[in-house]
């Protein structure tokens, strides 16, 4: 689901963690081909697809830690949010705890018949470090 985000930023390491529930059989088959199409598009070995609890916000900040941890402190880290809720959550606590974390995700403006259709507002919230200096700046929020 975000194969054009991918190649736009064109990243020197690519993980893929995988949201698993035992709820429902029909999404794991869904997935296990998604999950497919991108080790064979970015020449994944097995290591670098991780299977998370779709619904642990812990494992999902724990896979988030084990991932960068070889990652140099100028590095520049973008998750790419398409999951459940939980992941989304994690992936912003993650980007709070890290400043080298960008958090990206997909906000579609219409979707297609096959899919369900929008049932509520979005909301994008900026967060605002208030012991920065630059917010003693006039017009900084």
């Amino acid at each position: 689901m975000f194969y054009g985000l991918v190649n736009e930023f064109s990243p020197e390491r690519v993980a893929v963690f995988v949201p698993r529930s035992d709820l429902h059989s029909e999404v794991d088959h869904l997935l296990n081909q998604e999950v497919d199409k991108m080790k064979e598009m970015y020449r994944l070995e097995d290591a670098e697809v991780s299977d998370v609890p779709a619904f642990s916000l812990s494992s999902h900040l724990d896979v988030l830690r084990s991932h960068v941890i070889g990652a140099g402190k100028h590095a520049v880290i973008s998750v790419f949010v398409g999951g459940p809720k939980v992941q989304a959550i994690a992936s912003a606590v993650f980007a709070c705890s890290d400043r080298r974390v960008q958090v990206k995700a997909r906000i579609p403006k219409h979707y297609p018949r096959r899919e369900v259709s929008a049932n509520g507002r979005y909301h994008i919230y900026r967060l605002i470090d208030l012991t920065s200096p630059a917010c003693s700046l006039p017009d900084t929020w």
